[in-house]
């Protein structure tokens, strides 16, 4: 008997392994296993209002919170969907246990980065889209859409950008939607992907900087630029999964996370990852940390786009704060804002109230 695949979500999510990226002849050459690409070549510089003045390492223990969250939260019972929605094109697409019939059409092998991002799109995003769309019905206006507005790094970067197409401007919005940054693996190599998640801070002086480092600088202006916290990365070899703090001077950063893995799954963690932005009962927050209250307060100088010759005027009122709990805002400041700063889309939904992001007291 082959099962349809949303008759069993959980079962078919339990195996539901990213298919394995397939090169042709003409793919450029990848780096030898343990190097770095040295093809890196963002054209971000430093810029003094950039205060990443912390990254945290999430450590082994980001998979069992992923694994603890799809155990709790995923339904057991069938979603009540076969084969291809008719109306909305939505669908499983990547392949899972035999008794799952999937039947998805495999794009073109990896030559260059415009069918790379088709892999990371048709498997991966479609795949969570798709999940989540049967899990929270109110949600359904929520889509992947890619931004084509970089120029002078198109074919070493690329967003997808996780958001309400209705209303993908609203603040509320913005604060729930999620950035995803793709570089192919012969420009991110795994090695390179380690090295992003073990930096610690950006550079507070004007030096130049290394390829981790202008990634960083690189999904720092992405995130303020849309002020959207959470975001995740990928070649999709491989998959870091973080968020910012409400200011943007503090990063939390998984471990990376293999296309292959198992227990969890991509899926599984992409899945937490964007409930988690969404607000979604126990999800994952970032921790409080000590804030200059304007950052908090979202006054930080919009970065200008890599490809703009002009140099913005930047704000030079926090250039000189380390990072440490002086010339804070005041805590009751702060963490007013904190309460505030997001709201849980499915109380909104539901027409009523909004209420805050707080996922313990979020009862949707």
């Amino acid at each position: 008997m082959i099962w349809q695949r949303a008759d069993d979500l959980r079962g078919y999510l339990r195996d539901a392994v990213l298919p394995e990226l397939k090169y042709g002849p003409e793919t450029p050459d990848l780096p030898p296993l343990g190097h770095k690409s040295h093809r890196n070549t963002l054209s971000t510089r430093f810029r003094k209002h950039r205060h990443l003045t912390a990254i945290h390492y999430l450590g082994p223990s980001f998979d069992e919170i992923v694994y603890e969250w799809i155990s709790a939260r995923l339904p057991t019972k069938s979603a009540g969907f076969r084969g291809e929605d008719q109306q909305t094109g939505e669908t499983l697409t990547v392949p899972s246990a035999r008794r799952f019939k999937v039947c998805t059409a495999v794009p073109p092998p990896a030559t260059d980065s415009t069918r790379l991002w088709t892999w990371v799109h048709h498997f991966p995003l479609r795949t969570v889209q798709s999940v989540l769309h049967f899990i929270f019905p109110k949600i359904q206006d929520w889509k992947f859409v890619s931004d084509d507005s970089e120029t002078d790094n198109a074919d070493i970067y690329n967003e997808f950008y996780f958001t309400d197409t209705r209303n993908p401007t609203s603040p509320e919005i913005r604060s729930n939607s999620v950035v995803v940054v793709c570089q192919p693996p012969w420009v991110l190599s795994d090695e390179d992907m380690w090295q992003f998640t073990e930096l610690k801070s950006l550079p507070m002086d004007n030096v130049p900087l290394r390829a981790k480092e202008r990634l960083w600088a690189k999904v720092w202006d992405t995130c303020v630029r849309r002020q959207s916290t959470y975001f995740v990365v990928t070649s999709y070899q491989q998959w870091v999964f973080g968020a910012f703090s409400r200011g943007f001077t503090n990063a939390f950063v998984s471990p990376p996370m293999g296309a292959q893995s198992r227990d969890p799954t991509v899926i599984h963690a992409a899945i937490y990852w964007l409930a988690s932005a969404l607000a979604v009962e126990y999800g994952y927050v970032p921790p409080y940390v000590p804030e200059p209250v304007d950052y908090v307060m979202g006054d930080i100088p919009t970065p200008p786009l890599d490809n703009d010759d002009d140099v913005a005027t930047i704000i030079d009122s926090l250039s000189s704060w380390t990072g440490k709990s002086e010339g804070t805002a005041p805590l009751s400041l702060v963490s007013l804002r904190l309460v505030c700063f997001r709201t849980c889309i499915f109380c909104t939904c539901r027409g009523g109230n909004t209420c805050p992001g707080i996922r313990e007291r979020c009862l949707w």
